[in-house]
């Protein structure tokens, strides 16, 4: 979290961010000061945290790997859109950027033999290449889930 969002957050937004609880929160953060991985500021009752960006583990190793992701996760993103933009009626992604998301694809009755068989084709290539699971779930419109329409 601190990683990407660049700034001071507070225990208690970190933790919200994160999809923790703020005692969770507080532990981690007290495990990775002890390592100097972050700073905490305490201001009277408020307490922050960022990155210590002049730790070589965080700038040589951290950083670097989770901007690689971002770039990974932006060429996937890319890739799904290009392959199946012109098939698809609607392409909604959710936590492709954790590697084991799902991808639902809405595509006319006409087309869905072709973005199955790419969607089986495509979700092999990732899983070869980098080595997480995608899901792809292919509706027509006439069997369209409402949370895609």
């Amino acid at each position: 979290m601190l990683a990407n969002v660049h700034a001071r957050l507070s225990l208690r937004q970190l933790g919200r961010a994160a999809g923790i609880s703020h005692q969770t929160c507080v532990r981690v953060l007290a495990s990775l000061e002890k390592r100097r991985l972050v700073e905490v500021v305490r201001i009277g009752k408020t307490v922050t945290a960022s990155l210590n960006e002049s730790h070589a583990i965080i700038s040589e190793l951290i950083l670097p790997l989770l901007d690689r992701e971002r770039r990974m996760v932006d060429d996937v993103g890319r890739d799904i859109h290009r392959q199946f933009g012109p098939l698809c009626r609607k392409i909604v992604q959710k936590d492709v950027v954790t590697g084991v998301g799902t991808v639902q694809l809405l595509a006319a009755d006409e087309h869905l033999p072709a973005v199955r068989r790419l969607a089986e084709e495509m979700a092999a290539g990732l899983e070869e290449r980098y080595g997480f699971e995608v899901e792809f779930r292919v509706h027509g419109f006439s069997d369209a889930p409402l949370e895609i329409v």
